[in-house]
Parts: C-alpha cells; structure tokens; sequence
C-alpha cells in the first residue's frame, strides 16, 4: 500500500508538474485522537520535513490539530487532495507548523484551515481552493487569535488554477492576529468568487490584488470586505492598471467580466507612497466603497504613505445619536418610577 501510495504521489506530480522529492504521508485518522503528531493517525508516519502530507477521504470529514505541544514539519500540504467530496479541516491552537513549499487548502475537494494560536510559516505559495484544473476545490482559511501568525514567504492566492466555479466563495478571515506574504491574490482564476473579511489583527503584503490572471471577460468575482484591523501594502502602487495578471501595490481589476470591490466600514488601509489618485479612481469608478456605498472615503498622503479610511454617511450618524439619546431617556424613566 505504501509503495502504491507514493507511485500515485509521483504520477500525479508528473501531470500537475511537480514531482515529491521524498515519500507522501497519507492521514488515515487511525489514532485515539486528531493529532497531528500520532503516528497512527498516517500512512506510513507523521511527516518529516521532506514529505508531503495529503488528506483525502471521499466519504469522511477529517479532522487533524496541532497544539502547543507540537513542531509540526512537512515539504507540502494539500487538504481535499483527491477527491471532489473530500472534507479535510486543519486547526492550530498552538505550536510550531513549518511548511518548505507549499499549501493548498482545498485542492480538488474541501479544505479548512483554522489558526487561533502559534506561527504557521509557509515557505512558498498559500493557495485558498482550486487546484489547476480542478472546479471543485473549495477552501476558507481563518486566522483568529491575539497570538496567531501566518507567514507566508511568496504569495495568498484565492481561487488558484482555470475552470472554476462560481457556485462556492473562497474565503479568508482574519479576526485577530498576523498575516503577511509577499502578495495576496483575491480571485485568481475564471470562474472564481473569493472573499476577504477583516475585523481585527493586521495584514501586510507587498502587493494586494483584487482579481487576477483571468482572461479579459472572464467571470470572476473578488471582494476585500474591511471592518476592523491595518491592512499594509508596501509596495508602490501605479494607476491605472488594466490587463495582464500581476498586480502592482494596489489593484482593482475592472475590466470587462472582472468584479473587483474593496468596502471599507472600519479599521485603516495604508499604501506606500502617493496613492491618491488610485484611490481617487476606484473611488469614481464605484469598485472603492465605504459602509456599502453609503459612506465616504477619506485619503491622505502624508510625503510617505497614503492612509485610506471610511467615514459613515452623516444621516447614519443622527440615527446612532438619536438611539442613544432614546436609550437614556429611558433609563431616567426607570430610575424616576422607583
């Protein structure tokens, strides 16, 4: 079973072009518990540092922890590897997770990533669903804890390959906590819808692009949903960009089929450099909101960054004054009874 596991492992490799340098760890859930570190839990063994680790299970949801006791190491993984009704979910609660090259949550099937403390470092790529040329490839990835950290050392990528389907969001949460890469990619591919919700915590990437790599017309949908935390771009952004792939600091793709959006209801959004009049188009072109459309988008360069933020409609405001005026009177009623 092994050697037919790592042939598998290999022949897969040849078509989707990359081939394992050393062994493949099947998660087989063998253990009396979800350790990552059972060896019963894997075929052959818990993953070294140069082995893939792939969960796969068409009929069962897999559930694998890693927690403060733990260092885990792997060369790469791939949750919902094989299968389109793969259900494989991931959580760290604590720890050390170290992953050489890449990981891909939700590849063909569904996958599930949840950090609520430790570091998870990833030294290449963080795909979120879709493996290439796979439609069914599902995968939400939450970060949420004041001590959790992903490192990513290349770039987050949401929607990852061709042929997707619009039918399922890939999602990425931060609530508390870090996450920096080299760039995030909110959409990747045709077919995509991918999702970015932030309430907390910080993020920090050299470039942030809301749709990218789909051919002009494609249907693709990617939305940044900003209610709280620091979202940092770092590298200069150029406006406008249309066409190609890559984004350059801050990008909304707007092009034909390309449903770029960005809505701001809190927290603060900083680009190096001068970027107001990136910010000022997105903003004219309806793609750069603030509270859904019915607030207004203040921008500032200071002669370093420019700082992005959302102020609520004034009506909005009355409103929230006015409930809190009804609220007391009511109070004083009470205590005027008694």
């Amino acid at each position: 079973m092994r050697r037919n596991l790592i042939l598998s492992m290999v022949v897969v490799g040849l078509l989707f072009g990359f081939v394992p340098d050393a062994e493949a760890a099947s998660w087989t859930a063998g253990g009396a518990n979800d350790r990552w570190d059972n060896p019963a839990n894997w075929n052959p063994d818990v993953p070294g540092s140069g082995d893939f680790a792939v969960f796969t299970d068409a009929i069962n949801p897999q559930v694998a922890e890693i927690d403060s006791g733990t260092a885990a190491v792997a060369a790469r993984v791939l949750l919902g590897d094989n299968e389109a009704t793969d259900d494989s979910t991931l959580n760290q609660t604590g720890g050390t997770f170290n992953v050489a090259g890449e990981f891909n949550v939700g590849w063909k099937g569904k996958g599930t990533f949840n950090l609520t403390d430790g570091t998870a470092t990833v030294g290449s790529r963080f795909s979120i669903g879709g493996g290439a040329g796979y439609s069914a490839g599902f995968g939400t990835a939450t970060v949420n804890g004041a001590g959790a950290i992903l490192n990513v050392g290349t770039n987050i990528t949401m929607g990852l390959g061709v042929g997707g389907t619009s039918s399922v969001t890939q999602q990425l949460n931060l609530i508390q906590g870090t996450i920096t890469a080299d760039d995030l990619y909110v959409g990747d591919a045709t077919g995509i819808n991918a999702r970015v919700d932030m309430t907390g915590g910080t993020m920090t990437f050299g470039d942030l692009g809301i749709i990218t790599n789909a051919g002009a017309g494609s249907p693709v949908t990617g939305h940044f949903q900003l209610d709280g935390g620091i979202v940092n771009v770092t590298n200069a952004t150029t406006f406008p960009q249309t066409g190609g792939g890559i984004a350059v600091g801050f990008r909304i793709r707007t092009d034909a089929g390309q449903n770029g959006s960005f809505d701001i209801t809190g927290g603060t959004l900083i680009l190096e450099g001068d970027a107001v009049a990136t910010i000022d188009g997105y903003v004219g072109s309806g793609h750069l909101t603030g509270y859904g459309g019915v607030g207004t988008i203040s921008r500032s360069f200071d002669g370093s960054n420019t700082t992005v933020t959302a102020i609520p409609e004034p009506g909005s405001l009355t409103l929230a004054a006015l409930g809190l005026l009804s609220l007391t009177g009511m109070g004083r009623r009470r205590r005027d009874k008694r």
